[in-house]
């Protein structure tokens, strides 16, 4: 190979490096000192932006479930119309046949009630459909309604659980929650 050559500094012309005072044993030790405190404050900013990104994501899907227990519940909100229906169509089941796809009969308010049939079921069978609907409707709609209450309170104690984190600021416990 080629020989190394080192040119000599001559001058530096118009630049000056200004020398920043330091404390300690040494000034490596400063550096290290500077830098270990610069990590920690970048740290603690990735541990707050992934604390804030899950509470995120906790929270949106709390949301989404209550959304969806909210559709379930108005969806069965007329449970007690297929009890009438049901009702109704017992006291009245010598007037209906099997094939009929409907059938119109005066409710106990005095109104005409219209209430949809399977042909191919008996007058029976039909009005056991109904009763079973109502069941269903009905037992829909509670358990709707209770698991939107315990989904409330579970959006309430995120929020109050993540609130209390961001006041505290304590990276120990952020850090575990993450």
């Amino acid at each position: 190979g080629k020989k190394l050559i080192i040119e000599e500094r001559t001058s530096e012309g118009d630049k000056h490096f200004e020398v920043r005072e330091w404390e300690g044993d040494s000034f490596n030790s400063f550096i290290d000192r500077m830098e270990s405190e610069e990590a920690a404050a970048s740290s603690k900013e990735a541990l707050i932006k992934r604390l804030s990104e899950k509470r995120d994501r906790e929270l949106h899907a709390l949301e989404d479930r209550l959304r969806r227990q909210k559709e379930r519940y108005a969806s069965t909100a007329g449970f007690e119309a297929s009890k009438t229906a049901a009702d109704t169509l017992a006291s009245y089941i010598h007037l209906a046949r099997k094939g009929m796809e409907s059938i119109t009969l005066d409710g106990f308010d005095g109104s005409r009630i219209t209430i949809p049939l399977d042909p191919a079921l008996s007058p029976e069978e039909n009005l056991e459909k109904l009763y079973q609907r109502y069941r269903k409707d009905r037992r829909t709609h509670q358990m709707a309604e209770e698991e939107a209450a315990a989904t409330r309170q579970a959006i309430a104690d995120a929020e109050s659980k993540y609130r209390e984190l961001f006041e505290e600021g304590n990276l120990a416990r952020i850090a575990k929650e993450n």
